[in-house]
């Protein structure tokens, strides 16, 4: 039985792709913040962490290697989008810091196991990522902050940290996805500020839950990819993102930005 480790997996595509990987003969653990929502996921192994947090989500990694100690994919979906600037307890604004550091620091930490394995890691990202403009003097635009362009940066993020990630581990394969404009409670949160009204309009428009997930689920788990790494999925088929989403020079230096950032926040005592 091969295992799957899904992030922000209580809701949304996440709970989707959890409950249908789950289906399809998955052993799967299911990483989230609200332990509500994980008492409610009945017959899931769960683990609870605040990802915007990098001690936590190092520590949720720990938990998982001594608990599990085996992992074929990771499921890179926890996110969320905030209207105004705001800081962690970390100092780290954020957006950025659930959106990518938390994909960069729990695959960091499973690497040993995804190696062992030849996994896969799947990260989603959204074609939201073609309105982003990186400023790598202020990747958490601390200096000028916009909900809006921060989570089309992270989204932009996303696709060079699995591209950077296919580069750098061959061994493993490393793709990324937009799974589509979802219905879902994504954005609707106070903390989206005017944002969410954008996506309360919007809704009508939206796919549901389930078809947003489908594009997960098949890069999770379809044999046909074994071996397609450093990719973007829409609908399940390849497309490409935009220039600098592309580019090598910006995935390198992201990645090499990203490893002083999360250097720079010490263990927990």
């Amino acid at each position: 039985m091969k295992t799957v480790l899904v992030t922000g997996g209580t809701s949304g595509i996440g709970r989707v792709a959890a409950r249908e990987l789950k289906a399809k003969g998955f052993r799967v653990v299911v990483v989230g913040r609200d332990p509500q929502r994980l008492k409610a996921m009945n017959g899931f192994e769960t683990i609870q962490a605040d990802l915007s947090l990098v001690r936590e989500t190092r520590r949720a990694a720990r938990e998982f290697r001594e608990r599990i100690g085996t992992l074929d994919v990771l499921l890179n979906n926890a996110g969320a989008i905030y209207g105004e600037y705001g800081e962690t307890a970390e100092g780290i604004e954020r957006t950025f810091a659930l959106d990518h550091l938390a994909y960069f620091v729990m695959t960091e930490e499973l690497l040993p196991l995804l190696r062992e394995s030849r996994g896969r890691v799947v990260s989603v990202s959204s074609d939201a990522h073609k309105a982003g403009r990186l400023d790598f003097d202020d990747l958490q635009l601390k200096r000028r902050f916009s909900g809006a362009r921060q989570y089309c940066n992270a989204k932009l993020m996303n696709i060079l940290f699995a591209r950077e990630l296919a580069r750098r581990e061959p061994d493993i394969t490393s793709n990324a996805l937009h799974p589509g404009a979802i219905a879902s409670g994504f954005g609707m949160t106070g903390a989206a500020g005017r944002i969410g009204w954008i996506f309360k309009l919007a809704r009508p428009f939206l796919i549901s839950e389930e078809k947003g997930a489908q594009t997960s689920i098949w890069a999770a788990s379809d044999p046909s990819l074994d071996g397609v790494t450093g990719k973007y999925f829409v609908k399940k088929r390849v497309r490409n993102p935009i220039a600098a989403a592309r580019s090598d020079e910006n995935a390198r230096r992201l990645w090499e930005a990203t490893e002083v950032i999360v250097r720079g926040i010490p263990p927990s005592p």
